[in-house]
């Protein structure tokens, strides 16, 4: 298998163009075309579909870049050992779900990018993915909304970081006297929307929903938009309120977990202090355990 066919393959699939992995490699269309021909000649698998907006990954594309990635994360990482020209620097790689808010992420996750002895790397993804490349070595650190599941929890160790309490929210414009309460939900595979939904139900709300997501930003944005009310975390929505463009309907009774999740088998000593740091901010009042 020739290593140059899976890398034109995986910058293909990265970019989602064929022009545009052409133009990243200096080199022409027509030869990234070819190389990705014989990748799916040796795999016996169309590996793109084409769309209007460009190229899609098929199944078994979405399987090779799975393992391209993985080899290429690697390679990457060895360099990065073995570039004596460069101070050394511990690269701690740190997976985020869309549940937990960027902007929370973002403050909690500042100090590592101010420590010089660092090289921290953010990436945003499902909770499944997350996980999955955590218990493959290629994260060091995942936050989530819930603790990992099945056999892979067996080889993560979970921690409480913090509990979020949500606020209900939505435009000045919004009634609250009307019988049913419209509301962008958390998703029904989330482990937040049951205790927004006893909250609800605490303070005698029915709950009309509109709309589902688990991504605090576009919750968020659903608000402004006035499609409804939403139960988010005071900090997502903090300067909304400020400058009066959403109120406070209520305050929930209910405190939402954030974990961080690392694995057992590949800790080395940058990722325990960066652990150590991160649960000590959480503990101490720092920015995740507002």
């Amino acid at each position: 298998m020739n290593y140059n066919h899976l890398f034109y393959f995986h910058t293909v699939a990265r970019l989602g163009s064929q022009a545009a992995a052409a133009r990243e490699l200096g080199l022409r269309q027509s030869t990234i075309s070819e190389q990705v021909r014989q990748v799916e000649a040796l795999l016996g698998c169309r590996l793109f579909d084409r769309t209007n907006t460009g190229l899609r990954l098929t199944t078994d594309g979405q399987t090779a870049f799975e393992f391209t990635e993985v080899m290429f994360n690697a390679a990457d990482r060895m360099l990065e050992a073995f570039d004596r020209a460069q101070p050394v620097r511990s690269v701690v790689q740190v997976g985020i779900t869309s549940s937990v808010s960027r902007s929370l992420a973002a403050d909690f996750l500042h100090p590592l990018f101010d420590d010089e002895t660092l090289t921290p790397r953010i990436e945003h993804g499902s909770s499944a993915t997350l996980m999955r490349k955590l218990g493959a070595s290629e994260l060091d650190i995942v936050l989530s909304d819930g603790k990992p599941a099945g056999s892979i929890a067996e080889r993560l160790h979970t921690e409480l970081a913090t509990r979020l309490r949500l606020l209900l929210v939505a435009r000045h414009a919004y009634d609250p006297s009307a019988p049913t309460l419209e509301i962008v939900h958390y998703t029904s595979g989330s482990p937040w929307r049951h205790e927004v939904d006893q909250s609800l139900e605490a303070l005698g709300c029915t709950p009309d929903v509109v709309g589902e997501s688990d991504d605090l930003g576009v919750l968020r944005i659903a608000a402004l938009k006035g499609r409804g009310a939403v139960a988010v975390p005071r900090h997502v929505v903090s300067e909304d309120l400020a400058d009066l463009r959403l109120r406070v309907l209520s305050e929930l009774d209910c405190e939402l977990p954030v974990y961080l999740s690392h694995s057992k088998e590949s800790l080395h000593d940058a990722v325990k202090a960066v652990v150590q740091r991160l649960l000590s901010t959480a503990a101490g009042g720092g920015p995740l355990g507002r």
